[in-house]
């Protein structure tokens, strides 16, 4: 999920890595302004405080790798540092100084629309449709209509793509507009073997689930 922090180094906030503890629950969260991925589980075992910090992207990098392995990982925290313990293999950083935003205000409450789309075909159209995308037309639009997905890009560069793909939809027609790279991220990264999108218009922030305790919000291109 680390994927969605900013790439941008003056923003050191967002160029980090939200880890907070609280009620019971261990929530990360990245975001760059335009996009936002989050996980939330509940602990199996009580903590002995709560808050919030950031964590730097080399640490995150370094804490994925722990992860990877078949080693419990064990969380250590003080006021500005954080270890991670997997077996004999320990890594310290520092903390990101500052206060995280409210990223949980830009998920809406309710949604009008829903459609679940088989993830490994929608990453697979996504990857050869947006071959055409470039930088001077950098969107894919995903018409949706009943039953069906079409996902499309055209530039003057490259020419134009499109692909259907089966869904399972029941609203209004409708036409959005991504940056292909935002949508194919969590894609590439979740398990699940569908993603339910929710949306209320072309414009508002749209919703992406798979795996259980994510949610991926992303907001959609002017086209």
């Amino acid at each position: 999920m680390s994927y969605a922090a900013s790439p941008d180094e003056s923003r050191r906030v967002l160029n980090g890595v939200l880890l907070s503890l609280r009620a019971g629950m261990l929530t990360t969260a990245a975001t760059d302004g335009r996009r936002l991925a989050l996980v939330e589980k509940a602990l199996t075992e009580s903590m002995p405080g709560e808050g919030d910090v950031i964590l730097p992207p080399k640490a995150v990098g370094e804490i994925l790798k722990l992860e990877s392995g078949d080693q419990p990982l064990t969380v250590q925290l003080t006021e500005r540092q954080v270890s991670f313990r997997a077996g004999n293999t320990l890594v310290s950083s520092k903390l990101v100084e500052g206060n995280y935003p409210n990223y949980r205000q830009v998920i809406p409450s309710t949604f009008t629309h829903s459609l679940v789309i088989p993830r490994q075909e929608f990453q697979t159209v996504l990857n050869r449709v947006s071959m055409v995308v470039s930088e001077t037309s950098a969107s894919v639009k995903i018409r949706l209509e009943k039953a069906a997905m079409n996902v499309s890009a055209t530039s003057t560069e490259f020419g134009e793509s499109s692909e259907s793909v089966e869904v399972s939809y029941d609203g209004r027609t409708i036409q959005i507009a991504f940056n292909p790279a935002f949508l194919l991220e969590p894609l590439k990264h979740l398990e699940s073997d569908q993603v339910i999108m929710q949306f209320n218009d072309e414009y508002s922030p749209i919703s992406l689930t798979g795996d259980e305790g994510f949610i991926y919000i992303i907001m959609p291109m002017r086209a």
